[in-house]
């Protein structure tokens, strides 16, 4: 809800209910997901609480922030309404921006570590996106605390992987998205064309990012022009010849990017390749078909890689008021589960959903 214009409150809990069928075991919770407070303080907006960020053009993964792990208890401020800089920098086009800090867990290596973000977005022209991204997990028990000069260093990465206090683990990159309207002049078969990529790197060398990881996007709007279908195409690769396992690893904070156990960027994980391939079509105005499919192959350094397919359809139906019904069925296929020869896994993943808004 929003107050006086000014303050907004989202809570989100979910109740969870599971049974073990082996056993009969029935275990209940009752979770916050999300839960926050805004205060918008003329163009910035403050946010106090638990939520979920997600950097960059990707849609089906992002390399330094996506929701894929459980949502942050940080505090936030950004700008959500783009603004001018003055001056040169008005060149640059609207800008946003957004910074948080967040402490993880204490179950982990380096209990309580603080992670740091900040993203910048310009838009130079209507057409051209792009995204600088910054991410440092610091500190934690056990670890020498810092001064004020130290937290500037840090930034800086003045002493990124030489032993000491400012030992840190940073990621960067940049990212853009480019739209080209009107192709059907030229292309018959589509309106539009959406390019868009993300490059970031795990280590610096230089005060650059290094050790880079690519991600790649197509996004076909309004494809064969009947204004009802479109195609999207995705492909990442974290894979650094020479290194294995080295993405979302670190060795001070040997649990990883990860926050309760789970990676922070990209779900595929490290040393691994992602294809993602979606495309939507409305068979009615009300009703909404997605065919996806997935290919991700992880551990590309290794003798032994696991591989998971998946295909999925689901439907969506909103000819109701206030009121959507839908509806999903997947079917996964696991090789070499585990990284362990010869041993698979198939799932079978049916999801049925409601929604109504009042």
């Amino acid at each position: 809800m929003v107050i006086w214009d000014y303050l907004g409150i989202n809570f989100h809990p979910e109740i969870r209910y599971q049974r073990d069928m082996t056993d009969d075991a029935y275990d209940e919770d009752i979770k916050v997901i999300e839960g926050y407070l805004k205060l918008n303080i003329g163009s910035l907006e403050l946010e106090l609480g638990r939520d979920s960020l997600w950097w960059g053009p990707g849609r089906h993964g992002s390399w330094l922030m996506t929701n894929n792990a459980e949502p942050f208890d940080m505090i936030k401020l950004s700008n959500p309404r783009p603004i001018l800089l003055p001056w040169l920098f008005e060149y640059l086009g609207p800008f946003k921006f957004v910074t948080f800090l967040t402490e993880l867990e204490e179950d982990r290596a380096v209990p309580e570590a603080k992670l740091f973000g900040l993203r910048l977005n310009f838009k130079p022209h209507p057409i051209l996106e792009i995204g600088l991204s910054r991410t440092i997990m610091l500190g934690g028990k056990g670890r020498e605390n810092l001064s004020i000069g130290d937290y500037w260093k840090v930034f800086w990465a003045a002493e990124e992987n030489r032993p000491g206090k400012l030992d840190n683990n940073q990621l960067g990159g940049i990212d853009f998205s480019l739209r080209i309207p009107r192709v059907d002049r030229i292309l018959p078969v589509v309106s539009a064309i959406t390019l868009y990529g993300d490059i970031a790197g795990e280590d610096e060398a230089g005060g650059l990012p290094s050790r880079t990881a690519y991600l790649g996007g197509l996004y076909l709007g309004n494809l064969f022009l009947t204004g009802r279908t479109d195609l999207r195409i995705e492909y990442a690769n974290n894979h650094i010849s020479g290194h294995n396992n080295f993405w979302y690893t670190h060795h001070v904070y040997e649990s990883g990017y990860t926050y309760e156990g789970r990676i922070i960027g990209h779900h595929m994980g490290s040393d691994a390749e992602d294809l993602f391939v979606r495309l939507t079509h409305y068979l009615t105005k009300d009703l909404l078909l997605g065919l996806t499919f997935d290919r991700a192959r992880k551990g590309l350094s290794s003798d032994v890689k696991e591989i998971k397919n998946y295909g999925e359809l689901d439907l969506s139906f909103s000819g109701f008021d206030d009121f959507e019904l839908k509806g999903s069925y997947r079917y996964e296929y696991i090789k070499n589960f585990n990284f362990n020869p010869g041993d698979t896994e198939k799932n079978y993943i049916i999801v049925v959903e409601a929604v109504y808004d009042f």
